[in-house]
């Protein structure tokens, strides 16, 4: 019985290194798969940063000026006069348009709410009659608020 349980033994032993072996070689890459792993180690390494040209268009189309000739009318009734705008929100809902305009109005912003003719609220979160200024506080707008853009009313 012990010479039966030690052939048995003695099999499944070999059987087990034959079948290591066996697996081992399938994940080995081959000898031409080695010389183009060290070629590549050798190679310098280089920073690549992909190039997508959607992301590229939306921001040209982000930083661009939507024109206007809607009339916005502010939610005290006065017009809205400045030419250049930063909106940073948009609304069907007023109480929404006027939570934002407050939180802004916290952290020190002169913004207000104003509404279009087709009863949008609008959070205008900074005016001027300078596009310079306007493009710098887009800048400023978008650290917080990645949505917002510009408004130039005609």
């Amino acid at each position: 019985m012990k010479k039966f349980a030690s052939i048995v033994f003695g099999l499944l032993l070999a059987t087990t290194a034959f079948s290591q072996k066996y697996y081992q070689s399938m994940y080995e890459p081959a000898d031409n798969d080695k010389t183009a792993q060290t070629e590549m180690k050798q190679s310098k390494e280089v920073d690549i940063h992909p190039i997508n040209p959607a992301l590229e268009k939306q921001q040209e189309s982000q930083d661009k000026i939507s024109e206007s000739t809607d009339v916005y009318t502010k939610i005290d009734g006065s017009k809205v006069t400045s030419i250049y705008h930063v909106v940073v929100g948009s609304f069907q809902s007023k109480i929404n348009a006027e939570n934002l305009c407050s939180t802004l109005k916290n952290v020190g912003k002169n913004s207000f709410v104003a509404q279009n003719q087709q009863g949008m609220f609008r959070v205008f979160y900074y005016s001027t009659n300078a596009e310079s200024e306007v493009r710098q506080a887009l800048t400023e707008a978008r650290t917080q608020y990645p949505d917002a853009w510009m408004l130039k009313l005609k």
